[in-house]
């Protein structure tokens, strides 16, 4: 199951979380502390997101909050832009990526929820042995130069390594939809507290956790 909630940037909400007027002059200034990742694009935190949408006010912002458009400004509002800048970028980073999106945002609603860097997916326990033995056989031969044990590696890594990759877009099918559960939960007004909400991000983190493991494990079959 996919979301069809993509939520967008509020750009009423953006303009208050960026600029406010100056009673005196009339002209915006910069306000504020700085905003969490999903408020800096206007934005409530959630899984799914319109991408175009958080690119095209990626850029706006972008483009606004350039140090080159603000050079004849004073030293303090020049700061504020690179501070403003900054921000932007590494928020965009972080939320153009679902996992890294998901990470952001348990992190966020539920800093207490710890991640498990070695949660094996259960459909890749009984060749985990065989996985280990081939990622060995293989660095072992290319150690050593050894065409034949390489091939031989390759011809038992093979089949493995597609296994790890069919388990690793179950397990992302998996977040999408646990993605989409989390949202509905919060787009119904469940406070990051609620029990329900909760055991959500504990299923997301599990899914995080043995993406990343996947990532590993993959890494060392190549």
């Amino acid at each position: 199951m996919k979301s069809t909630a993509l939520h967008a940037p509020d750009q009423a909400r953006l303009q208050s979380l960026h600029f406010q007027p100056d009673a005196e002059s009339g002209v915006r200034i910069f306000n504020g502390p700085l905003p969490d990742y999903f408020a800096t694009f206007g934005l409530e935190p959630r899984i799914h997101l319109d991408a175009a949408a958080l690119r095209e006010t990626f850029l706006e912002l972008s483009r606004r909050f350039h140090p080159d458009f603000h050079s004849g400004a004073s030293e303090a509002l020049r700061a504020e832009v690179l501070r403003r800048s900054s921000l932007i970028n590494n928020a965009h980073r972080t939320l153009r990526d679902l996992p890294k999106r998901a990470d952001y945002l348990i992190q966020l609603l539920a800093p207490g929820i710890e991640s498990n860097r070695n949660a094996v997916p259960p459909e890749l326990l009984e060749e985990m042995f065989d996985i280990q033995e081939a990622g060995e056989a293989l660095k072992e031969a290319r150690v050593a130069a050894d065409g034949a044990a390489l091939e031989a590696a390759e011809k038992m890594i093979a089949p493995l390594r597609e296994q790890v990759r069919a388990t690793r877009t179950a397990v992302e099918a998996g977040l999408d939809a646990q993605g989409a559960a989390l949202d509905e939960l919060l787009d119904g007004g469940h406070a990051p507290s609620d029990e329900k909400v909760v055991a959500a991000l504990k299923g997301i983190r599990l899914s995080l956790d043995r993406l990343n493991y996947l990532r590993t494990v993959l890494r060392n079959l190549h």
